[in-house]
């Protein structure tokens, strides 16, 4: 526990008066970045007809944005995005001691985040205070063997919001 105290308060004494030294100050930044989203899924319930168990990984363009923006001295302006591209359709295994069967499976996700950063002792100290929506849409579809079921396609939306504090 002594150890975990003296590594933080080393970490912040080197954080808050080392840079205090570098002469160039960064107000803010922009980027935007394209790459790929690797997702890997997993989900258990239980039914009358016992446990079922969905699994699948799919990996689609995504794209990321951020600028953050000086207001003043003391207080910055952050806005995030991201964003699934398109889907990239995968195979999803629905298993149970049973039954073994696939189906098809698109995956997307939008992230919005909007932080405020406080620098109470310099720039390169923040305090980030911040609010960050999620939305995720899963398409099942393609279904075989399930002659119990008689739809086209399911489709689960997931949202959330969750808030964020934290030391940069």
């Amino acid at each position: 526990m002594m150890l975990k105290v003296f590594t933080l308060f080393l970490l912040v004494y080197i954080s808050v008066f080392a840079q205090e030294e570098c002469d160039k100050k960064s107000y803010g930044y922009s980027y935007l970045a394209i790459g790929a989203q690797n997702t890997f899924y997993t989900q258990v319930f239980n039914s009358n007809d016992g446990e079922y168990t969905l699994s699948s990984s799919s990996s689609s363009p995504y794209y990321t944005t951020t600028t953050l923006t000086r207001v003043n001295e003391l207080i910055g302006f952050e806005i995030y995005a991201a964003s699934t591209l398109f889907a990239t359709t995968t195979t999803e295994t629905v298993s149970a001691s049973n039954l073994s069967a696939t189906h098809k499976l698109d995956f997307t996700m939008t992230d919005i985040a909007l932080t405020i950063h406080y620098k109470p002792i310099n720039e390169y100290n923040r305090i980030t205070l911040g609010a960050r929506y999620t939305y995720e849409v899963l398409k099942r579809y393609n279904f075989r063997d399930e002659s119990s079921i008689s739809v086209d396609m399911v489709e689960n939306r997931i949202a959330s919001i969750s808030f964020d504090l934290g030391y940069l």
